[in-house]
């Protein structure tokens, strides 16, 4: 018998469907779904279908039938492959038999012999070549499917080698196999290329080392792991109160580990309009973790609730077993074709909870969203995000989202997107804690962003660039260098629920010229539901902490060009040892914050940099619900102005207030070095306790009124008492006063020094000096402190020839022996001499000697000072 008969004997395969059958023989026992066993394979016998079937069935469930399974199979291939070297080795030998033969009849020359014998050999020389090439493809095939059938044994499913016609139905085989068996589904570092005209359903799947370009229509994402099929609903009316560890769920069928997801119905935030049907939109909810199930009705939860949930707004628990194991990407790069101009989605999680959901990942060219985490819990490590932005788009893009009942620690993360880097979304309160890592957007948005429905929203140590938006119920940003965007640099409590708490901390903060118009530290509620004409209820937030954070504001000409606004209603505001710089002001721009929301301020070492901080009344739009004013129970002021320029009618620290919503008790210590601007303007106060250290300071005479250049100015204040130490030297040119008083109630003033250019104090209206042991102690320049003022208007009188006439001015305040100055008025008489002195308390009096032959009448205004002596 010939070489190439006793391989299609033996192997049965050299026929044009030969090697396709084998390759389906070893497909159906290694197919864990056993697809063309149970198909019925034509290319299989009936015996070897049903015993394959078996063996196929059983790979699904265990995993010592599959190496059975992988055993059997191998033993099976192993018998058909082990005639196969000899009979290659006589294929060959025949061949060179036939060659040999050949030749020595063409050798002696025997023509009709050669012609003879060729005919008979040439048949065997054609069967033995075609057996040589199909023995080499018997090699290819069986080698390929002994490497898939190693797969059952391997730790890994293979990824590489891709099929060239149909890689997407070949990597969703792979998937399956994966699935199956619990094993990763490995790259080993390859690249492959897929047509994805829908989502690969990546349920249990770990996919890792491996790079996929993708292109096609990517409808639903590229890869998603959902598991909304795996989770189950254990009821739709679920009441409990806010601190309970024991809940009443009635054969819950729950085992101790397993996640509780709960959706509350009640509102969260009223910061935008309700859903059809009068749904809020933002609706209370939380995670929860099964520590130990009582009985068949109840469990013992981590935690207690953090919020209500009644008769009248239950909630929806949903539970996800500990046995639902979720998948994930380790070291995988997903590149989306870049011509691809339309909105895109790179990779989703549903209801998916590991230790690492995405691990050192690469997402590039989605410009829809590159990743999306929807009530699932994790970590996202290393993750590498870049959107490939078209400007052309209209909203741009999101790099991560997190959504929903989430709870996400992202570490060390680099993401650029068109609109959010990252941002906290969807209808239920989630949770986000990042440390780390790159974070650029701003385009459309705020690079890092979170909605009202966030529980918790942290960045710790990330560079940002394109600025945050914070609306957590509690919001964190400590040790981060950011830079402002189109929203600006740190923003939140616009939407935030209430009762909500935000803190920055140790960060450094920068607004380049040319920037967006808006602070650079915004904190301001929103008065209406995106801009709608329903208007929002203001509510009442727990505490604003900004403490150790440095912000440069460079440029700015518009008046809303602030480096810190706070326009929210607080219970607290705390700024500690920060500092605002401006770069660039052309004089009249200034920080603002507005008191009559806070009922408790306190600043303490603020140090202002050519940037003013003004306070004001806020007041709703027209039309707008009341706001929760409240009068300052206590404010604190510890501050440094240096460099700020001088503007009319403002200080570089302005606590102005409003007569109907007046500051309760101010403190106030200022330290102002050579500054063009008034120091310190306080207004509508029932007591201010001042201390005060300053000099150089009052000098822009051309930018503000000669009435503001002064020290310190003070109006309509009830009690005013200066600190011992407080010194207070303006006697540069340009200032005037070093102390203005302007309808002030009662001063004290044991001590301190007090200088002015022109005098120490001015002083309009009458206060009472309830203390005046400085009084004599300060000096002025010009002259001594203080300087009480009245006036006289006097009807006509006349002076006789050579006689004396006697008037008096109620100066309040004045004693005998004080220094009078006088002023007359301006047409008084050239033959008129008159005499100036305190006879009495409070009174000034005035002698006007007439040395002429003649009588002179007079009238007119005199005006009288009065120096301590």
């Amino acid at each position: 018998m010939s070489a190439g008969q006793k391989l299609r004997n033996t192997v049965g395969v050299l026929t044009p469907d030969g090697p396709r059958k084998l390759d389906r023989v070893t497909s159906v026992l290694v197919g864990v779904s056993g697809r063309q066993g149970r198909q019925g394979d034509p290319g299989v016998t009936e015996a070897e279908r049903q015993t394959l079937l078996t063996a196929a069935e059983a790979t699904a469930g265990q995993i010592a039938a599959m190496e059975a399974a992988a055993a059997l199979a191998e033993q099976r291939v192993g018998e058909a492959l082990a005639p196969v070297p000899q009979l290659l080795a006589d294929t060959a030998q025949d061949r060179q038999q036939n060659q040999t033969i050949i030749s020595n009849l063409s050798a002696v020359g025997a023509v009709q012999q050669v012609a003879a014998t060729r005919a008979e050999l040439d048949p065997l020389l054609t069967e033995g070549q075609r057996g040589l090439a199909l023995s080499g493809e018997i090699v290819r095939k069986v080698g390929a499917s002994v490497s898939r059938l190693g797969w059952l044994s391997n730790s890994s499913i293979p990824l590489a080698g891709l099929s060239s016609t149909d890689a997407y139905g070949d990597m969703q085989q792979r998937v399956a196999d994966a699935r199956a068996t619990g094993k990763p589904l490995d790259g080993a570092g390859s690249t492959a290329t897929l047509a994805v005209p829908a989502a690969l359903d990546m349920r249990r799947v770990t996919l890792r080392n491996v790079t996929l370009q993708t292109t096609g229509a990517l409808a639903g994402g590229v890869l998603t792991w959902d598991h909304t099929n795996e989770v189950q609903t254990l009821t739709e009316t679920f009441i409990a109160a806010r601190g309970s560890v024991s809940l009443t769920l009635p054969g819950h069928g729950c085992s101790a580990g397993d996640a509780l997801l709960i959706f509350g119905s009640q509102e969260h935030s009223n910061a935008r309009q309700p859903l059809a049907g009068g749904v809020p939109y933002y609706r209370t909810g939380e995670r929860r973790r099964v520590l130990h199930v009582a009985d068949t009705n109840t469990v013992i939860v981590d935690a207690g609730l953090l919020f209500d949930y009644s008769a009248e707004f239950p909630a929806r628990v949903v539970r996800r077993g500990r046995e639902v194991v979720t998948g994930g990407m380790e070291r995988v790069t997903l590149l989306h074709d870049p011509t691809d101009l339309n909105k895109r989605n790179g990779v989703t999680f549903n209801y998916a909870e590991a230790p690492t959901l995405l691990d050192n990942v690469t997402l590039r060219g989605f410009r829809q969203q590159a990743a999306g985490l929807l009530n699932s819990a994790g970590a996202v490590v290393g993750l590498v995000a870049h959107d490939g932005r078209n400007p052309a788009l209209s909203g741009g893009s999101y790099g991560l989202s997190v959504q929903d009942l989430s709870d996400v620690d992202i570490l060390g993360a680099n993401i650029s997107a068109g609109w959010h880097a990252l941002t906290a979304g969807g209808f239920w309160p989630t949770i986000y804690r990042v440390q780390g890592g790159s974070f650029q957007g701003g385009h459309y948005g705020p690079a890092i962003d979170a909605h009202a429905n966030a529980y918790w929203a942290s960045v710790r140590g990330a560079t940002v660039t394109g600025g945050l938006s914070l609306n957590a119920l509690h919001s964190r940003v400590s040790d981060c260098d950011i830079t402002a965007g189109i929203a600006g640099a740190v923003s939140g409590l616009s939407e935030a629920p209430a009762g909500a708490t935000f803190e920055v901390r140790n960060s450094r903060i920068h607004r380049r010229t040319g920037s967006a118009v808006t602070p650079a530290l915004n904190f301001a509620r929103a008065w209406a539901y995106d801009g709608t004409s329903t208007a929002t209820p203001d509510v009442r937030y727990e505490r604003l902490l900004i403490e150790n954070v440095e912000t440069v504001f460079e440029g700015g000409s518009a008046t809303n060009e602030h480096a810190l606004t706070i326009n929210v209603s607080l219970k607290r505001l705390v700024l500690r040892n920060n500092t605002l710089t401006r770069i660039g002001n052309p004089g009249g721009q200034r920080s603002r914050i507005y008191y009559n929301r806070i009922e408790n301020i306190e600043v303490d070492g603020l140090v202002l940099q050519g940037e003013r901080l003004v306070t004001d009344r806020a007041v709703p739009p027209a039309g707008g619900l009341p706001l929760l004013e409240a009068t300052p129970k206590r404010a604190v002021w510890r501050v440094r102005v240096e460099n700020v320029p001088g503007a009319s009618l403002l200080g570089a620290l302005h606590l102005a207030a409003v007569a109907a919503v007046p500051w309760g008790e101010l403190t106030v210590d200022l330290e102002a070095r050579d500054n063009p601007a008034l120091p310190l303007l306080v207004s509508n106060a029932a007591r201010l306790n001042l201390r005060q250290r300053s000099s150089g300071n009052s000098t822009a005479q051309g930018a503000m009124s000669s009435t503001y250049q002064t020290g310190a100015f003070l109006l309509e204040v009830g009690e005013v008492c200066l600190a011992p130490d407080t010194e207070i030297d303006e006697t540069d040119a340009g200032a005037r006063f070093a102390l203005t008083l302007n309808n002030v109630g009662t001063v004290y003033a044991p001590e301190g020094r007090l200088r002015g250019r022109l005098a120490s104090v001015s002083v309009t209206g009458t206060p009472t000096w309830a203390d005046r042991r400085s009084l004599r102690q300060a000096t002025g320049a010009g002259t001594a402190y203080p300087t009480l003022a009245g006036t006289s208007t006097q009807a006509p009188l006349s002076v006789p020839a050579n006689g004396v006439v006697a008037f008096s001015i109620t100066v309040t305040g004045a004693v005998a022996g004080d220094i009078p100055i006088l002023s007359p008025p301006a047409d008084l008489s050239a033959d008129l001499r008159y005499t100036v002195r305190v006879s009495a308390a409070n009174t000034v009096q005035v002698r006007l000697y007439n040395g002429t032959a003649a009588v002179i009448s007079h009238t007119g205004t005199w005006t009288a000072r009065v120096i301590r002596s």
